[in-house]
């Protein structure tokens, strides 16, 4: 972190500030913080509190960090020859010099987990049509939270023949 602000340019800054931030949240030797979010979210169960901030969104947040630690670093010099912030993580809104953060511009997750559903079924055993996999055409995975679960990978196709719509509030 104290190599932010010794240039305007972020490139070599930012591969530290990643391994940094992925060593805050994880003691092991990781250095991709979209492999480390996934990571965390499939060891708890998809209900981190407090994810680190995905790829997109750590770069741009180093990058307007590291442009305002460079301002910050040069407020002794007389003039500063400051590019305009549009190209460190801001966006320049009407055409006039109204910036605004642009938080990021990529996909927050993997596509898998962005797709995932998953269901908590205590009562049915996911057979009923309250199941939110079931109904989704899913099997239940790893992080649903049912109980008894009869809509595993391996008896999708027994599900299909064994509807049970009528079943009473599957969530508790």
């Amino acid at each position: 972190m104290k190599s932010l602000g010794n240039s305007f340019n972020t490139d070599e800054v930012y591969n530290l500030c990643e391994a940094h931030t992925c060593q805050l949240y994880c003691q092991e030797d990781w250095s991709d913080i979209n492999r480390l979010r996934y990571k965390l979210f499939i060891a708890k169960s998809g209900a981190t509190s407090s994810p680190p901030p995905c790829k997109e969104s750590l770069i741009k947040h180093v990058k307007r960090a590291n442009y305002v630690a460079r301002i910050w670093k040069s407020a002794t010099e007389a003039s500063i020859d400051a590019p305009p912030p549009i190209n460190h993580g801001w966006t320049l809104e009407n055409d006039e010099a109204d910036y605004s953060i642009k938080w990021h511009s990529g996909v927050l997750a993997p596509d898998d987990v962005l797709q995932t559903v998953v269901c908590k079924c205590k009562k049915t055993s996911c057979m009923s049509n309250k199941c939110a996999c079931k109904t989704a055409k899913l099997p239940c995975i790893e992080l649903c939270g049912c109980l008894d679960c009869q809509n595993a990978a391996d008896t999708e196709s027994d599900i299909d023949a064994n509807e049970d719509s009528g079943a009473e509030s599957d969530v508790e």
